[in-house]
């Protein structure tokens, strides 16, 4: 939609039923998630700012579909580093007739436009998860040979290094039914079965962890770059039956490490 003439200024029509989609890191392209198709591909929206030094100069064309695609068994989460980088991980699959593992590749608007990531990371397992991108800094999943569930237990480190990245070490909290992440200021924050678990970036390289409890599953974390260090973590209680379920949110000081039930 062109927002000046509030009009439809193109239909685009992809490959495949859509079931996610995104912006990209300086909000140029549209990410267009194909979770049963394996796929993921790029509508170029046709507005972008270069930045002159003294000045943004803005350009405006067409909107367009980018004849190149990313493709992996099962894209799940997309995490933003606004303004600067954000990660398409897919989940793989243990189940396939030819198992897949997860993976992730790390976009920022430039390289969708040069029709390829700045830097990959192979994983030797499939699993859902996560990977969210914090300058040269990645943090990712792992799920203990224990695990109650399905889901990830552990947040792992890695550094990169040019289109690469290298195993750092696995942080020690567990968090039980990993589920959902958000980055923000110095701090990273993820769902657990019994609260959230907070990464605190202390240098470009080294981070520090702990839990907070909620008394409460977390599954989905949500935030915003200008709130440097605050989080809201969303979870359910009950069941379809009586009592139904109700949705509870959190309020994450992430730097405090508290958090306080929202009404």
């Amino acid at each position: 939609f062109d927002l000046d003439s509030k009009a439809v200024a193109a239909t685009i029509a992809l490959d495949s039923a859509p079931s996610a989609l995104y912006a990209s890191p300086n909000g140029r392209y549209a990410v267009a998630y194909q979770g049963t198709a394996g796929k993921v591909q790029f509508i170029d929206g046709g507005i972008w700012q270069e930045d002159h030094t003294d000045h943004l100069h803005d350009y405006k064309q067409g909107t367009a579909k980018v004849d190149w695609a990313l493709a992996g068994t099962a894209p799940s989460h997309f995490d933003v580093q606004t303004g600067v980088q954000a990660t398409v991980y897919f989940d793989g699959s243990a189940t396939a007739t030819s198992p897949q593992n997860a993976k992730v590749s790390v976009l920022t608007d430039d390289p969708i436009g040069g029709k390829k990531p700045t830097a990959s990371l192979d994983l030797a397992y499939a699993v859902h998860g996560f990977a969210e991108p914090v300058g040269n800094k990645l943090l990712t999943v792992f799920r203990a040979a224990d695990a109650t569930s399905t889901l990830p237990t552990h947040v792992e480190l890695y550094q990169r290094s040019g289109a690469a990245y290298t195993y750092d070490r696995r942080l020690g909290t567990r968090c039980d039914n990993m589920h959902g992440s958000f980055s923000s200021g110095s701090h990273t924050v993820v769902g657990c079965s019994d609260g959230v678990m907070v990464v605190t970036h202390t240098s470009a390289t080294a981070v520090t962890d702990r839990k907070v409890a909620t008394g409460l599953r977390v599954s989905t974390v949500v935030g915003h770059p200008k709130l440097s260090g605050q989080f809201i973590g969303v979870g359910t209680e009950g069941t379809t039956a009586a009592p139904p379920v109700t949705t509870r949110f959190f309020a994450i000081d992430a730097a405090a490490g508290t958090s306080a039930a929202l009404t």
